[in-house]
């Protein structure tokens, strides 16, 4: 049997989100917790007891009453893969009406701004744009096609609500944008990711993201917190640009797609 050894409170963010300062966002099972509908489709296992076959079982059976049909729906820092294999023989559930199927798994780069980091590193001012903070109705709308057009699937309606939202505007609309997420408060500190950093690929290159995460970090250290993010292991570019404000790699966490269909 298997037992949880996360000792570090971004070694479980999305678990240790909900258990902390998203308690009232969250529809909670005994085995696995999700944010509420219109948030971002993030789920965490929990902590909580042995991972074993009754555990695996369990989970299925509470996986399948907080889903929607057709729903895509994303693990981060627990992984429900090796249960599945060990304990279902595969990377799918079948019952007679419903199949979870895991569609991908890999690991991301964790990136933090802690005490350590070196937070005079900043993005120069460029008179050629400004940072502002997204507010109005239209910039929010303007904001939301941004995101469905770079990163259609992770964004829904209520992220708004999880954090403030940052981004350039050109041309009369938000060309780049950076916003806050998860927020965790553990052993006396609070850590606050940065997420959805994205730019019309028609405005790429001009400095943009650079200054959208040097503003929302510079906030996040006045006000005490850990900056952290996440980014494709792969993605050498936006990991050498986060370095280049102060951020550093903490780790790798696994990070899960699975989808739940109706059987025809």
């Amino acid at each position: 049997m298997e037992k949880d050894e996360h000792t570090h409170p971004l070694d479980n963010p999305i678990w240790n989100c909900f258990t902390t300062n998203y308690r009232n966002l969250v529809i909670e099972k005994e085995t696995v917790s999700r944010f509420q509908f219109g948030f971002p489709p993030f789920l965490a296992m929990s902590e909580n007891g042995e991972k074993d076959e009754e555990y695996t079982l369990k989970l299925v059976k509470d996986l399948l009453s907080i889903l929607e049909l057709e729903e895509s729906f994303y693990f981060l820092g627990t992984n429900p893969l090796h249960l599945f294999q060990r304990f279902l023989g595969g990377n799918s559930f079948k019952n007679e009406n419903y199949k979870l199927e895991i569609k991908q798994h890999l690991p991301l780069i964790q990136m933090i701004c802690d005490e350590s980091s070196d937070i005079s590193i900043s993005s120069p001012p460029n008179p050629s744009f400004e940072v502002t903070e997204i507010k109005s109705e239209e910039e929010l709308e303007g904001m939301m096609e941004l995101v469905r057009f770079v990163y259609p699937g992770y964004f829904r309606a209520r992220n708004k609500e999880l954090g403030r939202f940052f981004g350039v505007i050109q041309d009369g609309k938000v060309v780049s944008m950076a916003g806050e997420r998860m927020s965790i408060t553990m052993n006396g500190k609070t850590y606050r990711e940065i997420t959805t950093v994205c730019t019309h690929p028609q405005y790429l290159r001009r400095g943009y993201a650079k200054a959208l995460v040097a503003r929302i970090r510079t906030i996040h250290a006045e006000q005490g917190f850990v900056s952290f993010m996440h980014v494709d292991a792969e993605n050498n570019s936006a990991i050498s640009l986060y370095s280049s404000v102060g951020f550093k790699v903490r780790s790798k966490v696994p990070f899960t797609q699975m989808n739940m269909s109706k059987l025809e």
